[in-house]
């Protein structure tokens, strides 16, 4: 199962203050636009993205809102990923860091190819493309996030 991780530090801002952003299912589209090509909302926290891969290659997929956790004193947003060729998960996880008023937040995506030919796609086309897009989210959510 292939997984990509990426981190940002949220400056100036604590832990609790970017979980409760990160809650609000509506804020996750600031997070978004940008990074896709498309983002069209299907209902609250719910979207649907385009993303061109290499080649001109078409690529639908949705990220759709499942929960927040504070559970083990953690601080985690849960996303569900589905798309035709790949269905996954992706998290966003927070820790304060150093200084105390400044947030890591880690983005953290497991996906799953669908079928032979989207392993092959996944190291050439896909994976490259969609740590680019997590890249651009975190930027995203750094900038929107009040």
């Amino acid at each position: 199962m292939p997984v990509i991780t990426r981190d940002i530090t949220v400056r100036s801002l604590r832990r609790d203050v970017v979980h409760r952003w990160l809650a609000v299912p509506e804020h996750h589209r600031s997070i978004l636009l940008g990074a896709f090509d498309s983002v069209k909302p299907s209902g609250p926290g719910d979207y649907e993205l385009k993303l061109r891969l290499p080649g001109n290659i078409p690529l639908h997929l949705r990220y759709v809102f499942q929960r927040v956790e504070e559970e083990r004193g953690g601080r985690r947003t849960h996303i569900r990923l589905e798309s035709r060729l790949f269905n996954g998960v992706l998290r966003y996880s927070l820790r304060t860091a150093k200084p105390s008023a400044d947030t890591l937040v880690t983005l953290h995506a497991d996906y799953r190819p669908v079928g032979r030919l989207t392993r092959l796609l996944d190291l050439s086309l896909l994976r490259p493309r969609l740590e680019l897009c997590f890249g651009t989210m975190l930027e995203n959510l750094s900038r929107s996030v009040t």
